[in-house]
């Protein structure tokens, strides 16, 4: 079991399967009702067998609330509507839901509205949860451990999450960064 983390908003980043969802679930424990956001979407089987294998992870106790990628620019709802219900709201994660905005807003934007879009709607999202009154506990990847993208959609997404994980981490009470399952407490 994680220790028991005292801030409202909490902020988990880390690579890609080094067990920041996981720990992300810890932190939720012993808190009711549990209502979870997903934004990934199972558009081929092994994404299908990997949001199946989540949600066992998370159990039945967990209500979940789907993000479309059609509906990404409309998380503020998504949140508010959890946020609503008090208890804990976990939504995971950030970078597939960045992935998912700059799917729905690729070609009607250049990259600098784009990005001002963006963070505009993680500024509601960050808004309404520092209001709520139950815990909220954010996961992302991080974006800044790998080698520079060689596309320039790659690099725009790498600069687009690295400026929405700051936000986040920037307004979270905590921020854990999670490295082979085991967390460092960065705040």
């Amino acid at each position: 079991m994680a220790e028991r983390a005292k801030g409202r908003f909490i902020f988990c980043t880390g690579g890609c399967r080094s067990g920041k969802s996981a720990y992300a679930l810890s932190l939720a424990e012993g808190f009711a009702p549990k209502v979870f956001i997903a934004t990934a979407e199972g558009r081929d089987a092994e994404m299908r067998q990997r949001i199946l294998a989540h949600k066992r992870e998370r159990g039945p106790e967990w209500a979940t609330l789907e993000v479309p990628v059609a509906s990404s620019l409309n998380l503020p709802e998504f949140v508010r509507k959890a946020a609503g219900l008090g208890g804990v709201l976990l939504l995971d994660s950030l970078s597939t839901w960045v992935s998912g905005c700059m799917e729905v807003l690729s070609g009607s934007r250049d990259e600098a509205a784009l990005m001002d879009e963006v963070l505009a709607v993680f500024a509601q999202v960050v808004n309404i949860l520092r209001q709520a009154g139950g815990r909220a506990v954010l996961v992302s990847a991080e974006s800044g451990l790998g080698l520079t993208p060689l596309t320039a959609e790659g690099r725009l997404f790498a600069d687009l999450l690295g400026k929405v994980n700051q936000v986040a981490a920037r307004h979270s009470d905590e921020a854990y960064f999670v490295v082979s399952s085991l967390p460092l407490r960065l705040k």
